[in-house]
């Protein structure tokens, strides 16, 4: 059975802590920090409740925890307060980085007000409540060389908290290209475009639904529920060309037992990864001359999956290949 990887989109979380005292700001810390494996996988998991990334980050919280932060992390070490006063935001930007990469960014400040989060500080988190869920981020304060570095905040001093969460598409506008792959004894190239950028601020505000949807002349059935989001797929004839960008009212030929012939995999935990078999039944999708391409939505995105040569597909033959749908992942440059 062959196997199509759909890649990952990338989030990172970037953090500034303001103190100000009775005569202004007194001081300032920047630093990212790491988004944890419980959120990163709570999208194509069956963890329950699954929450938007939005929701994730209801709350900040703050310790006097000195732990280097981990992926596994559920809590803060020694959390001393939280808040969920927002002052700025959420704010929606999409931007590009030093690099060049394009990212979409949601950004909210939060405020402690005097003698809420008094101490010496040294961790800072957040969570979709006060102190109870598991956490979407933790890190330690650092200093301007990225040294944990304690923040005191006495009695009287506001405390504010900017978050920056982005997500970064995978690395467009390129092509991934797959030679060689082999379906049902048959050889083709497989090229793999992703169409569906824009929903990438959905990713991070959107919340579960278990919908599918029916457009005027064409129709479009989940592959399954996966994490956030709607599964589909849909096939097009070898005439037609696959777009550079998703074009919604263009779905495709899909066909009644689609939903009967696809099987969602249970999540392994930890790996980040999740696959759903597809099996294209012998009497359905023959289209004239073979299937050029097949639009997939997924929970993380959607992509188009062109066959060269048009993928044989004629009454009588069973197709079935694997997609393979990938958690977002820790952003690397």
């Amino acid at each position: 059975m062959n196997v199509v990887t759909i890649p990952a989109a990338g989030i990172s979380g970037h953090i500034t802590l303001r103190r100000w005292c009775e005569g202004g700001e007194a001081e300032t810390r920047h630093f990212p920090n790491i988004i944890t494996n419980r959120i990163l996988a709570s999208r194509i998991a069956d963890f329950a409740p699954i929450v938007s990334i939005r929701e994730a980050l209801a709350y900040c919280r703050v310790g006097t925890g000195n732990t280097p932060p981990s992926v596994v992390n559920t809590a803060l070490v020694a959390q001393i307060a939280s808040t969920n006063t927002v002052v700025a935001g959420p704010d929606i930007f999409s931007s590009y980085d030093e690099d060049g990469r394009g990212y979409v960014s949601l950004v909210t400040t939060y405020q402690f007000a005097p003698g809420v989060a008094t101490g010496v500080l040294q961790e800072v988190g957040f969570g979709s409540t006060a102190a109870s869920n598991v956490l979407m981020s933790r890190a330690l304060i650092l200093d301007e060389f990225d040294i944990p570095t304690p923040l005191v905040v006495g009695a009287a001093d506001y405390l504010e908290v900017t978050y920056e969460l982005r997500l970064y598409t995978v690395k467009d506008p390129d092509d991934i290209i797959l030679t060689g792959q082999v379906i049902d004894g048959d050889n083709y190239t497989i090229t793999l475009r992703p169409i569906g950028a824009p929903a990438l601020a959905e990713l991070l505000t959107a919340n579960p639904s278990a919908d599918w949807t029916i457009f005027n002349t064409k129709e479009i059935r989940p592959l399954n529920i996966l994490g956030l989001g709607n599964n589909w797929i849909g096939a097009f004839e070898a005439a037609e060309v696959m777009p550079a960008i998703e074009d919604l009212w263009e779905l495709g030929t899909s066909f009644a037992t689609l939903d009967a012939n696809t099987v969602l995999q249970a999540y392994v935990p930890a790996a980040l990864e999740r696959s759903i078999d597809v099996t294209i039944p012998a009497g359905e999708l023959n289209l004239p001359g073979g299937i050029g391409y097949l639009r997939l939505s997924t929970s993380e995105g959607s992509w188009g999956m062109e066959f060269t040569p048009p993928l044989a597909k004629v009454a009588g033959k069973v197709l079935t290949f694997t997609v393979l749908v990938q958690a977002i992942q820790q952003f690397t440059p």
